[in-house]
Formats: C-alpha cells, sequence, structure tokens
C-alpha cells in the first residue's frame, strides 16, 4: 500500500536533544562555566548562521541575475558551507563570547561528539509505531542526516538543495523527493523547532509543534496546524486528519 500522507520529522531538536552536548562540552570548560547556557547559546548561533548564510546567498539575485529559482540555488550554492561546519563555527562563536575559547582539538571533540547526540525517549516507540501503518509515510527531514543511525527510516537531506530551513525551496525538495509535489496538503511536518513549523506551513503543509516543554506557542510569524508535549501525538493527528 501507497502512503496517502507523509509525516517528516525533523531531526535536531526533535528526535535529538541538543542539550545534551552540554556535558562534553562541560569537560573543556571551566568549573565556574555555564556548560548549559553556553549549549544554548551555540544551538542559537547554529540556527542563526544557518539562516544568515541561506540569506546571504539569497540576497543578491534581484540585483544581478532575476528571481528565478535556478538562480537562486545557484547563488545560495556558492556560499553554501554544510551543517557541521555551521555547528563547529557556532561553537566557536559561543565558547569565545563566553570567555572561555577552547584550542582547535577540543573544538573538534566536541563537534564528533555531536554525532551521538541523545535521542528523546519518546522517539524509539513512536517511530516503531509509524513502521506497522502503511497509510502513512514517514521520512526523516533536517539539515545534516549522515550520521543519524537510531533508526532505518528514510530521510532527506537539505544538503543536496545546499540552503538551509526555513527557505521554502527546501520544502519543495522533500515534497518532490517523496511525490507530494501536488499533495502538500497531505504532508505534515513534526518539528520541536518553530521557525521550522512556520516554514512548513508558508509551503502549504500541515505542521505540528512538538513542545516538550509546554510552553505554548508564542512565535508571532505564523501558525501551526496542531500541538502535542511528546512525540507519539503526531500519530493520533494525522491519523485522524
Amino acid at each position: 500500500m501507497s502512503p496517502t500522507k507523509y509525516i517528516a520529522f525533523n531531526l535536531y531538536g526533535t528526535l535529538l536533544d541538543t542539550s545534551s552536548i552540554s556535558k562534553k562540552c562541560g569537560e573543556f570548560l571551566p568549573a565556574s562555566a555555564n556548560a548549559a547556557a553556553i549549549t544554548a547559546e551555540m544551538r542559537k548561533y547554529q540556527l542563526e548562521y544557518t539562516w544568515r548564510i541561506t540569506a546571504m546567498g539569497t540576497g543578491k539575485i534581484g540585483l544581478t541575475k532575476g528571481l528565478t529559482h535556478i538562480n537562486i540555488l545557484n547563488e545560495c550554492r556558492q556560499i553554501y558551507e554544510n551543517f557541521q561546519e555551521m555547528t563547529r563555527e557556532a561553537l566557536k562563536h559561543a565558547v569565545a563570547e563566553a570567555g572561555y575559547p577552547l584550542d582547535d582539538s577540543a573544538i573538534e571533540e566536541i563537534i564528533t561528539a555531536y554525532d551521538q547526540l541523545t535521542v528523546f525517549k519518546d522517539v524509539p516507540t513512536t517511530l516503531e509505531k509509524l513502521k506497522n501503518i502503511p497509510s502513512i509515510g514517514t521520512v526523516i527531514f533536517s539539515n545534516d542526516l549522515k550520521h543519524f543511525n537510531e533508526t532505518v527510516l528514510p530521510f532527506v537531506s537539505v544538503d543536496l538543495v545546499k540552503a538551509f530551513k526555513p527557505f521554502s525551496i527546501v520544502y519543495g525538495h522533500l515534497a518532490k523527493t517523496v511525490g507530494f509535489e501536488d499533495k502538500v496538503l497531505q504532508l505534515w511536518m513534526g518539528s520541536g523547532n518553530p521557525f521550522d513549523v512556520v516554514g512548513a506551513r508558508k509551503a502549504g503543509w500541515n505542521a505540528i509543534w512538538v513542545d516538550r516543554a509546554g510552553k505554548g506557542w508564542v512565535d508571532q510569524l505564523g501558525e501551526l496546524s496542531s500541538i502535542v508535549t511528546e512525540l507519539g501525538g503526531i500519530i493520533d493527528i494525522v491519523s485522524s486528519a
């Protein structure tokens, strides 16, 4: 049976806990440093860098070549750096800003550890249940996927487009990859990141925010389809839609 709906799960912050890198960071910081706070800043800069590098790739288009999909992608590819490099640069930014610059060997140890982030506890059970629902296709869709080996789910990486979420072309790439270009209303984004939820909604998808902290939706740039506080809640919403 071919899927009639697709759930695209974001990786970082949805399936993997980005804050879990704080333990490794703490190994290289003085006891007086707040590793958790520095890790939070690292995550902030990681995302900011992806947005900035994508925006810089698209910003020149109107002045030079005209606004076409081909020109946009060509410009993005010229300055694109992969997600691991964005993470490395964000880490350097965060520790330097906190007053604890690290040498290259420490930076590389932390970056290597980023490939083994903790999987949220509700992930394995949810993904296992979805394997038994043939009407719902499941794919992992994120900025960098090459190191995620916890499941055998198919994945789509933005690395092929050479641009980062929430750029609309990235969501179009996923829709085309799974064969749902003309069925975007049957695409569901499952993400713990508000920018990703809004990006998917602007692309015409449904989008569910995974609000594990239970703080409620406050983003002012768009509305979501639904909120869940644990990943498994997505199954009921999509199944009944």
